[in-house]
This record gives structure tokens, C-alpha cells and sequence, in this order.
């Protein structure tokens, strides 16, 4: 027990690159960069999983794959709908699923920048190792969904050097931020110096919320999780709002997240603590 209490410790001493970089402030209505090779498909697929027509995005995401079966971002494409079918559902069937794209996304962005860095294959690996780290704490491997999250911020980092403006990384960056100081109460006893970076995380989410060119709606769910965790009820009904805005039909994870912020704010009774997976 002494060792793994130490493991666990080193694990979360060791630096995470840049995590204090200064927040860009881009202008109203800005948005982040394109991505050079999946705009329009992406946009599709994303438009797709926001309505929970889950299969109908993994029919695209298939076809894309036969195009491009070297290139990571099918397989990123093919883990997010999976992942978001899991949590919309709240189910843990798609395990297998999400294990292999992600892995098969991490291989072939790896191979692809073993030819030159690239923001936006730093991003597919990044977001990728965030998928696996995800999937991981639901088995609650933490040592693994933790390795899998500091290699997530690593490449994400990078992406964010390269390009600045690739807002949407800020999203699984802030994420990582919150949850883990929130969601990691008996870690905070082990390592105890462990920095509250949860207003940090909220800040990134935020950016990725209103600047995001493909995670906004995806973010605005996440932000309204985190601000709901952070005693924001208020808050967390407006992201919520604005999230059902952009989702035609709703789908039921956001529909019950909705409904247990309208019992909360009528009655001033809380759920259970929700997760960053919800």
C-alpha cells in the first residue's frame, strides 16, 4: 500500500508543460482555427452525435476511415461518438470501442508526427489519449486514466503552442483542470500539495465554450457539469440552455442533466456529486 501511495504521489508531482500558460482573448465571435483536412466532415459528424444520431455518424465515420486508414482522425472521430453515445445513455457498453479507435489514434498520429510536429495532429493524439483516460476512470484504473490524462495535456499543450488559436483544445485542457482537483479528494491526501487549478479549468472551458470552432455545444455541457459541481446553479441552467439550443432533438443526457438543475434550483436538493463523465 506504501508503494502504490508513492507511485500515485510521483505520478501527480511530475510537471505538466505549460499548464500556466496565459489565456488568449480572442475577439467577439471568433472562432478557432480550421482544421486543414476535416472541417466539413467534422462539422457533420459533430452535428450528427450532437442529435443522438449516433449511427448515422459512425456510418460517416466509417466511410472516412477507408479513405484515410493512416490518418488518426477517423478513429478520434469514431471514439467521440461512442464516447458521447455512453454518456448521453449512461451506459458502459462501448468500452472495447472506444479502447481500440483511441489506441488505433494514438498509433497513427504518433507514426504521422514522427514526420514533423503539427498542432493539429498533436490535437487528434491529445484528445485521443483523453477518449482512453475517460474510458479508463469508468473501469477505475486510475493510475492508468491518470497517465493516460497527463499525456493528453502533453500533446494538447504542444497543439496550443503551435497554433494558438486551436481554442478547442482548451476544452479537454480545462476539463483535465477541474475534475482533477475537484473529483480527487482521496488523491489530495496523498499528494497534499497537489494546486487547486479548478478556476483555471472553468476559465479554459469557457474559451472553448464561446470560441471553439467544432467542441462548442459539446463544451457548453461540460461547463454547465462543472459549474453545477462548483455550486453554480444559475450558471450551470444558462450553459445548459445554450447547449439544448444547438441540438436538434435534444438528447436525453442533456435533457436529464436539465431536469435535475430545475429540481435543484426549485428545491435547493442536489444530486450526487456528478462526474466529468456524465
Amino acid at each position: 500500500m506504501i508503494l502504490r501511495v508513492g507511485i500515485i504521489s510521483l505520478l501527480l508531482a511530475a510537471p505538466v508543460a505549460a499548464v500556466d500558460r496565459a489565456l488568449p482573448t480572442p475577439g467577439a465571435g471568433e472562432l478557432a482555427t480550421v482544421d486543414p483536412t476535416f472541417d466539413s466532415v467534422s462539422t457533420r459528424i459533430l452535428l450528427l452525435t450532437d442529435g443522438g444520431h449516433y449511427a448515422r455518424a459512425l456510418a460517416v465515420c466509417d466511410s472516412l476511415r477507408q479513405v484515410l486508414p493512416d490518418h488518426p482522425g477517423p478513429y478520434l472521430s469514431t471514439a467521440g461518438v461512442y464516447v458521447n453515445r455512453m454518456q448521453s445513455y449512461r451506459l458502459n457498453d462501448f468500452q472495447a470501442e472506444i479502447d481500440s479507435n483511441a489506441q488505433r489514434a494514438i498509433d497513427t498520429g504518433v507514426r504521422m508526427l514522427e514526420a514533423g510536429a503539427d498542432a493539429w495532429l498533436s490535437f487528434y493524439v491529445g484528445s485521443a489519449y483523453g477518449y482512453r483516460g475517460l474510458a479508463r476512470l469508468r473501469r477505475h484504473n486510475w493510475i492508468g486514466a491518470f497517465l493516460d490524462g497527463r499525456r493528453s495535456i502533453e500533446y494538447l499543450n504542444t497543439a496550443l503552442e503551435l497554433d494558438p488559436r486551436l481554442y478547442d483544445a482548451y476544452f479537454v485542457v480545462g476539463a483535465y483542470h477541474y475534475w482533477r482537483t475537484a473529483r480527487s479528494a482521496f488523491l489530495r491526501h496523498v499528494a497534499f500539495w497537489m494546486r487547486d487549478r479548478r478556476e483555471l479549468g472553468l476559465q479554459q472551458i469557457r474559451l472553448a465554450a464561446e470560441h471553439g470552432r467544432y467542441i462548442g455545444t459539446g463544451a457548453l455541457q461540460g461547463l454547465a457539469l462543472a459549474l453545477y459541481d462548483a455550486g453554480d446553479t444559475a450558471g450551470a441552467l444558462a450553459a445548459n440552455t445554450r447547449a439544448l439550443a444547438g441540438i436538434d432533438p435534444p438528447t436525453t443526457g442533456s435533457l436529464y442533466i436539465r431536469g435535475r438543475l430545475l429540481v435543484q434550483r426549485e428545491t435547493g436538493r442536489r444530486w450526487s456529486r456528478p462526474s466529468a463523465s456524465c
